[in-house]
């Protein structure tokens, strides 16, 4: 099994305290500019991405929209739904497509 990277990985890397990359990552003001360079350039060589769900639970918000549509649509319809779909990505929402039986 393939371990993946944490901020704690990167913290110890980069000789820096987890809350330092913290604030890196949510793009405070209060770091070092060498510092975060230092971070951001191990983050990038090290392919770290965030873990979503544990952005999810802190900020308690899901940033997931349920959208419900019949089964049996029309093309027009499927435009809306494909329309509506790239817009909440576009907002930083997660659109949940769930054809419903009619």
């Amino acid at each position: 099994m393939i371990k993946k990277t944490t901020i704690v990985d990167i913290a110890k890397t980069a000789g820096v305290s987890v809350s330092t990359v913290s604030r890196i990552l949510n793009n405070k003001p209060d770091v070092a500019e060498d510092t975060r360079q230092r971070v951001l350039q191990i983050i990038e060589e090290q392919r770290f991405a965030p873990h979503l769900a544990w952005q999810q639970l802190r900020s308690g918000k899901s940033r997931f929209i349920a959208l419900h549509f019949p089964q049996d649509f029309n093309p027009l319809s499927q435009g809306i739904i494909t329309n509506a779909a790239l817009r909440c990505e576009q907002f930083g929402f997660y659109a949940q497509l769930d054809r419903r039986r009619a």
